[in-house]
Protein backbone atom coordinates (compact mmCIF):
# COMPACT_ATOMS: atom_id res chain seq x y z
CA UNK A 1 0.00 0.00 0.00
CA UNK A 2 1.36 3.32 -1.32
CA UNK A 3 0.68 5.96 0.88
CA UNK A 4 0.51 9.65 -0.92
CA UNK A 5 -1.45 12.06 1.32
CA UNK A 6 0.20 14.37 4.10
CA UNK A 7 -2.04 12.10 6.69
CA UNK A 8 0.54 8.73 6.28
CA UNK A 9 2.52 8.57 8.96
CA UNK A 10 6.13 8.88 8.31
CA UNK A 11 8.73 5.62 8.06
CA UNK A 12 11.35 5.76 11.14
CA UNK A 13 14.68 6.38 9.53
CA UNK A 14 18.23 5.86 10.44
CA UNK A 15 20.08 8.81 10.59
CA UNK A 16 22.21 9.32 7.72
CA UNK A 17 25.42 7.79 7.49
CA UNK A 18 24.90 5.33 9.46
CA UNK A 19 24.88 1.63 9.58
CA UNK A 20 22.56 -0.42 11.31
CA UNK A 21 24.04 -3.13 13.98
CA UNK A 22 23.78 -6.33 13.18
CA UNK A 23 25.11 -7.87 16.39
CA UNK A 24 25.16 -6.17 20.07
CA UNK A 25 27.07 -8.74 21.61
CA UNK A 26 30.88 -7.73 22.26
CA UNK A 27 33.50 -10.11 21.62
CA UNK A 28 33.73 -9.87 26.37
CA UNK A 29 30.23 -11.41 26.30
CA UNK A 30 30.94 -13.74 23.18
CA UNK A 31 34.06 -14.84 25.16
CA UNK A 32 31.96 -15.63 28.53
CA UNK A 33 29.91 -17.78 27.25
CA UNK A 34 32.42 -19.69 24.73
CA UNK A 35 34.31 -20.03 27.64
CA UNK A 36 31.71 -21.37 30.50
CA UNK A 37 31.87 -25.13 28.90
CA UNK A 38 35.51 -25.20 29.28
CA UNK A 39 35.41 -23.52 32.38
CA UNK A 40 33.21 -26.49 33.44
CA UNK A 41 35.26 -29.59 32.35
CA UNK A 42 37.98 -28.16 33.72
CA UNK A 43 36.30 -28.21 36.64
CA UNK A 44 35.57 -31.67 36.01
CA UNK A 45 38.84 -32.84 35.17
CA UNK A 46 40.22 -31.35 38.36
CA UNK A 47 37.40 -33.00 40.57
CA UNK A 48 38.12 -36.34 39.75
CA UNK A 49 40.24 -38.64 41.74
CA UNK A 50 44.16 -39.56 41.40
CA UNK A 51 44.08 -42.54 39.30
CA UNK A 52 40.53 -42.46 38.21
CA UNK A 53 40.19 -43.49 34.51
CA UNK A 54 38.29 -41.60 32.10
CA UNK A 55 39.63 -40.24 28.27
CA UNK A 56 39.83 -36.35 27.34
CA UNK A 57 37.78 -37.36 24.32
CA UNK A 58 34.89 -38.54 26.79
CA UNK A 59 34.30 -35.18 29.09
CA UNK A 60 34.86 -32.99 25.65
CA UNK A 61 31.39 -34.88 24.42
CA UNK A 62 30.45 -34.36 27.77
CA UNK A 63 30.33 -30.82 27.41
CA UNK A 64 30.31 -29.99 23.69
CA UNK A 65 33.83 -28.70 23.61
CA UNK A 66 37.03 -29.31 21.37
CA UNK A 67 38.96 -32.22 22.52
CA UNK A 68 42.06 -30.09 21.80
CA UNK A 69 41.07 -26.88 23.17
CA UNK A 70 40.20 -28.45 26.17
CA UNK A 71 43.78 -30.44 26.07
CA UNK A 72 45.88 -27.24 25.83
CA UNK A 73 44.10 -25.79 28.83
CA UNK A 74 44.18 -28.98 31.04
CA UNK A 75 47.99 -29.10 30.34
CA UNK A 76 48.44 -25.12 30.79
CA UNK A 77 49.81 -24.32 27.30
CA UNK A 78 48.94 -21.26 25.77
CA UNK A 79 49.63 -19.46 22.35
CA UNK A 80 52.34 -17.58 21.66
Amino acid sequence: VTCTDSSCPETPRAPPNTKPRLNTTTSTDYNAIAMAPIDDAIKDLKSRNLGEHFTLREVTKKYEVNHLTLGRRWRGVTAS
